[in-house]
């Protein structure tokens, strides 16, 4: 198997996201976004993949698809592993330009005339033809809609340029309605906010969580307004003061503010396994699967997912490997030390996780007879 591959944008095509996603191939189509999201990582990650474009810019679909025959470990994933495409990784796949360019279209009308399916994740699935939609019904492949807050009024703060949660929602049923196995994902989940289930139990199939990826580097990036709007105080003008008491509810004293490898702010696995058994209650409340996104501290918690992979839908479970084989290669024999002190049900090649985006698992030690925090080394 290929040692993990980093996501580069300036290079068109179908690539591996081995060390990030259980859909180990993905690409967009566009390049740059319009929603403006404020807590988009992309906008303050090294590759600066959305600063490169003032607007969406097509990108070569074609080449895109021909990776797939061209490429041997993209072809081992989607035509012998016959896992799905992931499309809209850090651009949505449908900007309002998509309606005149149709780049998207053409793509995904390629992928299903070779029998391929696909994994689609977008902020405006009111924007998606009726006969994409078809063929998502008829393949089976799974859409995804993702959302911070289910209020049109925060939402138009945090994702100025995105379509209002209430459109969404709607089109989400009207997919549903098609046949088409729909996703609603919390993605950034923010801690503090309700989310009632009651209000789109009726649009999806499953629900999945991911939680805000925030370093401390880009603290002076942020947004203001960002931190005005999640923790429902306009007063509020230091940014290093907003992120402390946001990340509160997750931490202990005793923790170090952030990993010194990768400055992501470091949270306790125990308090946010207890944020989760309450989504989890939610969840099954409206008999709706659920899964956690595992590339930050929900790893401590699979056990309480509804769904085997983070994207909870209908899809072909049995021939879609909880983690793919590059984890397995590299980690299938990794214990880490405290395992005894772990919950018993955790995923072990899932720790592969904690060196992608959040930050590295901490776990209880025991040292001279004293209870502390300690990073797995792995």
């Amino acid at each position: 198997m290929p040692a993990q591959q980093k996501y580069e944008p300036d290079n068109m095509g179908v690539h591996l996201e081995t060390g990030y996603c259980p859909y180990p191939v993905g690409c967009d189509t566009y390049r740059s976004c319009v929603h403006n999201c404020l807590y988009c990582y992309e906008r303050f990650a090294h590759n600066q993949h959305l600063r490169k474009a003032k607007s969406p810019v097509p990108r070569d679909y074609a080449a895109a698809f021909r990776s797939i025959h061209d490429d041997p470990w993209v072809r081992y994933y989607v035509l012998e592993k016959r896992l799905p495409v992931n499309i809209g990784l850090l651009s949505d796949p449908f900007p309002p330009r998509e309606a005149r360019d149709k780049i998207t279209h053409r793509f995904l009308s390629l992928l299903y005339k070779a029998g391929i399916t696909w994994r689609l994740q977008t902020k405006a699935p009111d924007r998606i033809p009726v006969d994409v939609l078809e063929m998502m019904a008829e393949n089976g492949s799974l859409l995804v809609v993702s959302f911070s807050s289910l209020d049109d009024g925060p939402a138009s703060v945090l994702e100025p340029g995105a379509p209002s949660p209430s459109s969404r929602l709607e089109a989400m049923r009207k997919a549903k309605s098609m046949g088409v196995v729909v996703q609603l994902k919390l993605a950034p989940y923010i801690f503090g906010m309700e989310y009632d289930y009651s209000v789109f139990a009726d649009a999806c199939d499953g629900v999945a969580i991911e939680f805000l990826r925030y370093s401390a580097l880009w603290r002076n990036q942020m947004d203001i307004r960002f931190w005005r709007t999640v923790l429902q105080d306009e007063s509020i003008t230091s940014p290093r003061e907003a992120e402390i008491r946001y990340f509160s509810c997750v931490r202990t004293d005793d923790m170090p503010w952030w990993d010194e490898n990768n400055n992501w702010v470091v949270i306790s696995p125990y308090k946010v396994r207890q944020i989760l058994l309450g989504e989890r209650a939610k969840a099954d409340q409206y008999n709706l699967k659920l899964g956690f996104c595992v590339a930050d501290q929900a790893i401590h918690s699979i056990d309480l997912t509804s769904s085997p992979v983070c994207c909870p839908g209908n899809l072909p479970y049995d021939d879609l490997a909880l983690v793919p084989q590059w984890h397995y290669d590299q980690w299938a024999g990794y214990r880490p030390p405290l395992w005894n002190r772990l919950d018993s049900n955790v995923l072990m090649p899932r720790l592969v996780m904690a060196n992608a985006p959040m930050c590295r698992p901490w776990v209880w030690d025991v040292r001279d007879g004293e209870d502390r925090f300690g990073v797995l080394s792995l």
